[in-house]
């Protein structure tokens, strides 16, 4: 539908989804017109400094917008986390999208400065513009608006909401993607994946300042989308002692009683993910009904690993668990962690066994040889050896006191060896988030050079049009004198 044929709509819904229709829309006028004089309008919104306040503080003020609605749980990680981040920002003010009805609109304060601020919208459609009104109501105040930094938790209604919000504050912005929104599999189970997906792409293609947590997702997102530049990975935090004193103070629960022996596995489910070595490794031993195999992870790859243990003759004995919100209880009812990837993510699943104290085999890692000692701490393999695996796997299954001396062994090492601050990774957080301050003054240059350089090749191309003009004047004039000369001199008597 073109704009002059655009209606609107008196149903809120449809409303909003004409608005974002419009907006979204690369087609249209009003885009194409927009796209036109791109570099004079970026230029002219960033003309000013990001912040623009002149004053004495260090910290920044960050506004996070989030669908995680976990912070309004008392004990959560989410609130935690925020309330743990006053210690590196000035102030901190969450925007929690999709609340129920039956939470007022009025703001929370959880800490000494951090403020939660609820937005209700009866239809999903709505939920970028009742928070964007629910920001500037609460966020805007006579010396301007509060945050320095607006931070999109995801790169949907969340992201789209930071975005608009800071292009019209003239603020920084980022956005954490830390779920694939381009698999089948996102698509089938997403009940408004349609338009989360446009709301991220729409996003990622303007090239915004861009934060992920797995090297999979970076390396696929980096591939599909060429224009980010200011795109990094979020610092780690294992938080072992918090995992050692979970596993010290709750009792062990049998997840899985179906089994005498039940080894495991946890990662994406990628096409890059090594589970085919791990089941490759342990089918021999899955002959015997009583040994099961628990793979927890989700991702484009499921299907496919599903086919494979039924084509070896496994299906039975191996079981798929998705989405689970604490693995830790389910690493504590196995007997054995088989870990044959070697990505970062892939380190945090180790440390977490280790604090967990489940004995472990795995692919051999700089990290990996540096912090244990194989066949005394845990079984150490080439990545590639699949037979090595089966071999190191059959030793655990028949040497219950070797499960137990690894178990302590690991456990120790982690204890003792890794010395984790949670204030170095606040610090760091914290700097990544900041980060997007630099890449703006960059691109603010960036964007001041070419209006710059416009207005050079503008003047240079005045200058020249002038010279040619000056130039055809002057053979004109020189044209004229010499018939005015030559008329001059035929008109002249003769001697």
């Amino acid at each position: 539908m073109s704009d002059s044929e655009h209606k609107v709509s008196f149903d809120p819904a449809e409303k909003a989804q004409d608005v974002l229709e419009y907006v979204l829309d690369e087609t249209s006028e009003r885009t194409q017109k927009k796209h036109a004089n791109e570099v004079a309008v970026e230029a002219e919104l960033y003309g000013e400094q990001v912040i623009k306040e002149e004053s004495a503080r260090v910290k920044s003020r960050v506004l996070f917008i989030t669908n995680d609605q976990s912070i309004y749980t008392e004990h959560s990680e989410a609130r935690k986390h925020f309330v743990n981040l006053t210690e590196v920002f000035d102030e901190i003010h969450v925007v929690v999208l999709g609340m129920p009805k039956k939470k007022d609109e009025k703001s929370e304060r959880l800490a000494d400065k951090v403020w939660v601020y609820p937005m209700y919208a009866r239809h999903f459609l709505q939920r970028p513009f009742a928070a964007y009104s629910v920001i500037k109501r609460q966020l805007f105040f006579t010396d301007g608006f509060r945050p320095d930094i607006v931070v999109a938790l995801d790169p949907f209604e969340s992201g789209i909401t930071g975005y608009f919000v800071a292009r019209h504050f003239k603020r920084a912005f980022q956005v954490h993607v830390t779920e694939d929104f381009l698999t089948q599999e996102y698509k089938e189970h997403d009940e408004y994946s349609t338009w989360r997906i446009r709301f991220a792409t729409y996003l990622l293609r303007k090239g915004v300042s861009v934060r992920t947590d797995t090297d999979y997702l970076k390396k696929k997102l980096a591939i599909r989308f060429t224009k980010l530049k200011d795109f990094l990975l979020l610092p780690r935090y294992f938080d072992i002692q918090e995992t050692i004193t979970r596993v010290e103070s709750t009792p062990k629960e049998k997840k899985y009683p179906q089994f005498s022996f039940t080894l495991m596995y946890v990662g994406p489910l990628t096409p890059e993910s090594t589970l085919f070595r791990a089941i490759d490794a342990a089918r021999s031993l899955l002959r015997t009904v009583s040994i099961g195999f628990v793979v927890i992870g989700e991702g484009p790859a499921r299907d496919s690993f599903k086919e494979r243990t039924k084509l070896l003759g496994i299906d039975t004995q191996v079981i798929f668990v998705s989405k689970v919100d604490d693995v830790l209880p389910h690493m504590r009812s196995a007997d054995v962690l088989v870990c044959t990837d070697t990505t970062s993510e892939s380190e945090s699943i180790v440390m977490k066994a280790a604090a967990a104290g489940l004995p472990m085999v795995m692919a051999r890692t700089d990290l990996r040889s540096d912090l244990f000692t194989d066949e005394r701490d845990t079984f150490l393999c080439d990545p590639n050896d699949t037979i090595e695996f089966s071999q190191k796997l059959t030793k655990f299954l028949n040497t219950n006191s070797l499960r137990i001396q690894f178990s302590e062994n690991a456990q120790e090492a982690v204890r003792t060896r890794i010395e984790e601050n949670p204030q170095i990774y606040r610090l760091a957080y914290r700097d990544s988030i900041e980060g997007v301050l630099y890449f703006d003054v960059q691109e603010q240059q960036k964007r001041e050079r070419a209006v710059r350089e416009k207005q050079e090749a503008q003047a240079k191309k005045e200058q020249a049009k002038q010279q040619v003009k000056k130039k055809t004047h002057k053979q004109e004039v020189k044209k004229s004198v010499e018939k005015v000369n030559k008329g001059i001199l035929m008109n002249m008597p003769l001697d």
